[in-house]
């Protein structure tokens, strides 16, 4: 039910309640209650009992239904600051549906339980933003779609945080598909970017970390492990333009042993650090030949040897 549907009805019945009996009830006999507040309405063994009105000290009025001296059935509560509650009470409490109003605009309808928003309701903030789902003790539990100017999501909740399975959307056109841990990306998803690269793997905390593999925009890919969202740890990458390679990745770089494959189909046996050759290097060219020596950060140094298939010294080089 809308919410002005909802307001217009239960402002009827209040209305209706009000009126009921008139005829009945002293309307200007003002009952000063233990608290302070000032009562006109029906009363039964001293209590406000039936339909009535009610000014706090505080200077909240409530009109409705009462039952031995608490709100109990449907009713309204204008509070001084200008929030506005329209509903069923039971017990002093929200009870039931019912809808209620901030003074800042931001509204809710939906169901209650123990004066908090509980079960099935739809909330609007001021700003624009909007929550439809499941409630439990005023937070956001259960399945519910969350919308924002920058931010969209709609899944699983608990306790106020996108919990088990969900999707969102960011502003920067960013997509996320997947699980979620305490408002987090965390446990395996997929995250399409803007840009059209795509990510699909674990997650934690948010980041890219365990197995997964990320394909650029321009068709570059790297599948294995991820750290904080940094390559780190075992993976392969393929650039583009056909060169690949498989190995050790430390801080989102070559580091480590592993094999570059070069798209002419050379192949460079190597330690790497930060992404460069660095020590003894073995290069297998396409050719059949072997060029083996020593590389410094990513630059040949002194002597190298090249050979054949059959190991068979070709010539030395030395740089």
């Amino acid at each position: 039910m809308g919410l002005n549907r909802v307001i217009m009805t239960l402002a009827a019945v209040v209305s209706a309640l009000t009126c009921q009996n008139a005829d009945a009830l002293d309307l200007h006999r003002e009952h000063v209650l233990a608290d302070g507040s000032v009562y006109v309405g029906s009363m039964k063994f001293g209590k406000p009992d039936g339909s009535g009105k009610t000014v706090l000290k505080n200077g909240d009025i409530y009109e409705g239904s009462y039952k031995k001296g608490s709100y109990n059935g449907v009713g309204i509560l204008h509070y001084s600051n200008g929030d506005k509650y329209l509903g069923k009470w039971k017990g002093n409490e929200y009870e039931g549906e019912g809808a209620y109003l901030w003074n800042d605009g931001s509204h809710y309808s939906g169901l209650w339980s123990n004066g908090k928003r509980n079960g099935n309701g739809s909330m609007e903030w001021s700003d624009g933003s909007s929550y439809k789902g499941n409630w439990n003790d005023g937070q956001f539990d259960g399945i519910g779609h969350y919308v924002s100017s920058t931010y969209t999501y709609i899944g699983e909740w608990n306790n106020g945080e996108e919990n088990g399975h969900g999707e969102c959307s960011f502003g920067s056109g960013d997509k996320y598909t997947g699980q979620f841990s305490h408002g987090r990306m965390d446990g395996v998803g997929k995250y399409c970017f803007a840009d059209g690269s795509i990510y699909e793997g674990e997650l934690s905390a948010g980041k890219a970390h365990g197995r997964g593999r990320y394909v650029w925009a321009d068709g570059s890919v790297y599948d294995g492990q991820w750290e904080d969202n940094v390559r780190s740890g075992k993976g392969t990458m393929i650039w583009e333009n056909g060169d690949s390679y498989s190995g050790a990745w430390e801080n989102d770089a070559p580091n480590g042993k592993g094999e570059l494959t070069l798209a002419d189909g050379s192949v460079i046996v190597a330690v790497f650090s930060d992404g460069l050759p660095h020590g003894q290097v073995t290069i297998n060219q396409a050719d059949g030949t072997r060029l083996s020596g020593e590389y410094v950060d990513g630059h040949r140094s002194g002597r190298f040897i090249l050979t054949d298939s059959n190991g068979m010294t070709i010539r030395t080089i030395n740089y």
